[in-house]
Formats: C-alpha cells, structure tokens, sequence
C-alpha cells in the first residue's frame, strides 16, 4: 500500500522537467516563426522592385513606339529619349530631373505606383538612363532602369538593360 501512495502524484523535479521541455518548444516555435516573417519581407521587395524594374522597360519601349506611331523619325525620338529621368506606367515621355527626391515612387489609393507625390511613399525610387550606341555595325539605345529601396539600412537595387533598335524606318 505504501507503494501506491509513492506512485500517485508527480514529483517536483518531474513537473520541472516537463514544463522545461514545454517552455523549450514554445520558445522554439516563436522564434521560428518572427524568422519566418522577417525573410519573407524582403522578400516581398525585391519582388516589387523586380515588378518595377520590367514596368519602366516596357515603359520606355511604348515612348519610343509612340513616337513611330506619331510619325516621328529616328533621330527625332533619339533627341526626345536620351539623358536620365523618371517614367511612369502612363507616361508620354521620359521626364528629365535629378535628386533622389526627383525619383521617388508613390503609391495611389488603387494600388499603382507613379511619381506624383499625391500618394504615399512606397520606399521605392526609379531612375531610367538612356544612352544612344552608335558603331559602324549598329544604331540603338541602351536603356537602363534601375529600382533603388532600403532594406536593413543597406541600399538595394534592381537593374534592368533593353537595347532598343532602329528597325522601324
């Protein structure tokens, strides 16, 4: 009898080790979790970034279709397209200016992105460069878009390269 009365109960050290185990899990389990969400945020930028990036190549093609379409020779949108600026999805022309204020990206009340400061700031800048490359063999433009943000206070960035050709006229 004596035997049984022993067996009932848990013993202090015993209750200690199993909520020691416990504890060890849950903890386990949380900092699974924050390290989860704090990758996946990044994540989500470089995604974006990658978004904007292809938005302002396919971008800068439409303004030099554009031109064509509006009659415009070689030279003529050459003249219009080449320097460094800013272009928005719904843009008619690459907008020249400089400063990193210049090239801000804001986010409207639908979501999209642009530079007219009505919206929030979206933690993005992009800038678009146009250089004119002229040899013997070839006529085209070199086109660079490059999407800036910060992630951990280091400065991230994305870049994009298009050669536009002459092959219209």
């Amino acid at each position: 009898m004596r035997l049984k009365k022993l067996q009932k109960g848990l013993t202090f050290i015993e209750l200690l080790v199993v909520i020691g185990v416990i504890s060890t899990g849950v903890v386990a389990s949380v900092a699974m979790i924050t390290s989860a969400f704090t990758s996946t945020m990044p994540l989500a930028d470089k995604l974006t970034a990658s978004y904007l990036t292809q938005e302002g190549v396919e971008s800068v093609r439409r303004v030099r279709d554009s031109g064509w379409l509006q009659g415009k020779g070689w030279e003529d949108i050459v003249d219009e397209m080449e320097g460094t600026g800013r272009i928005d999805y719904n843009s008619e022309e690459i907008e020249g200016g400089l400063g990193a204020n210049f090239f801000r990206l804001y986010v409207d009340g639908d979501g999209l992105f642009s530079h007219d400061d009505a919206g929030d700031y979206s933690g993005f800048r992009r800038e678009v460069n146009v250089e004119r490359v002229e040899t013997a063999e070839e006529d085209y433009l070199l086109v660079t878009v490059t999407v800036f943000w910060e992630e951990r206070g280091e400065e991230e960035r994305r870049e994009a390269y298009l050669k536009l050709y002459r092959w219209y006229d």
